[in-house]
């Protein structure tokens, strides 16, 4: 808001009556208030004895674009002015029942930006959608607008559907009561910082009630937002088991190899694979952390395998048939169940291994005569 203040003086020699005087406010002024008879542009005085001042004070709200030129003139009075014209409306200061005002406003803007994450709890692997909006209230056009979002060291950059460039989002113009929006695609990384910021970082017009490029990541300033993510630990583990020899006689010994790879891409832990030997073989030895057909690991690194090889003896009879499955972990896998104990090996977490015994006999044979 301005006021503009229009002071008209008599200096006689004779008392002045009947005067009005015209403030047509221009485009670029809204009316608000007066402390007198001002109405429709008009400002009626009446009578101005000799060598008094009145005054008139005029509130108007400075807009965002028109004409900024404001004239004030005396337009009427019942007796001859000895210097002027009432009412020639010319804007010409030279004449003194006439004067003007201008302002040059400075453009102001008020940005406020929003984030949202589509998704806060993702899985380590998996893509979320950074989405920031930015609204322009006014009361001018925006200009010059960028915002910075650094994506932290938690995301890898996929794509985005804006001018979006080493972190600077290119805006531009934002026009009076335009919002823009910018969606950045990332994916979820195993480790890093999960809290993004994105702020208006430069513009060129003064915002009314914050700073750009303060960078604190305080949300109460409107022209920055954040979204974090609290990722779900995510991996692949998969199982293979072979054994020494499929045709082995009975009697032998048997060696049981069970791998287990984790291709991440988190780390495993809390991983424990499960092998109850059937009833064909009897436990001999193993060269791992196994005990009642349980092999607890423990962790497992992104692309790490590990190995167990337990040795067992080939009965004559029973069962030959032996799963192993991970029974066991912290993490969701990707692709399989633990624990689900179905022997299929198309579950990438489990694999079985099958012996088929050769029968071994060991014949004696004694003769004897009933006189030698």
């Amino acid at each position: 808001d301005v006021i503009f203040t229009i002071s008209v003086t008599n200096d006689g020699p004779s008392v002045a009556t009947g005067v009005t005087v015209t403030d047509n406010l221009p485009s670029g002024y809204s009316f608000v208030s007066s402390d007198g008879d001002y109405v429709g542009g008009l400002w009626t005085i009446g009578t101005i004895g000799i060598g008094e001042t009145v005054t008139l004070n005029i509130t108007a709200t400075v807009l965002a674009s028109g004409d900024y030129f404001n004239v004030s003139e005396v337009t009427t009075a019942n007796e001859d002015d000895t210097d002027s014209t009432p009412n020639n409306d010319d804007g010409d200061q030279s004449e003194d029942d006439e004067d003007n005002a201008d302002t040059n406003p400075n453009p102001v803007i008020d940005l406020s930006l929003v984030k949202t994450v589509s998704d806060a709890t993702p899985n380590v692997g998996d893509d979320v959608i950074f989405t920031i909006s930015v609204t322009n209230d006014g009361p001018s056009v925006a200009t010059g607008v960028t915002v910075t979002d650094n994506l932290p060291s938690g995301y890898s950059f996929v794509s985005s559907d804006g001018d979006y460039v080493g972190g600077l989002w290119t805006i531009g113009t934002i026009g009076i009561g335009e919002t823009v929006t910018l969606n950045i695609t990332a994916t979820v990384l195993a480790s890093g910082d999960y809290f993004n910021v994105a702020e208006v970082t430069t513009a060129n017009e003064d915002d009314v009630d914050s700073t750009p490029n303060n960078d604190d990541g305080d949300q109460s300033e409107d022209d920055e937002d954040n979204a974090e993510t609290n990722p779900n630990p995510v991996i692949d583990l998969s199982l293979v088991k072979t054994v020494s020899d499929a045709t082995p006689n009975v009697g032998d010994d048997v060696i049981f190899t069970i791998s287990v790879t984790n291709d991440g891409p988190s780390v495993a832990t809390g991983v424990t694979v499960t092998d109850n030997l059937p009833s064909g073989y009897s436990f001999v030895s193993s060269d791992g952390d196994y005990v009642g057909g349980l092999w607890t690991i423990g962790t497992i690194g992104i692309g790490e395998t590990v190995t167990l090889n337990i040795t067992a003896t080939v009965l004559a009879s029973g069962d030959y048939f032996n799963v192993a499955e991970v029974t066991t972990a912290n993490e969701d896998d990707v692709d399989s169940t633990p624990n689900n104990d179905d022997g299929d090996q198309s579950e990438d977490d489990e694999d079985n291994a099958e012996t088929n015994p050769n029968p071994v006999i060991d014949l004696s044979l004694v003769k004897t005569v009933s006189d030698a």
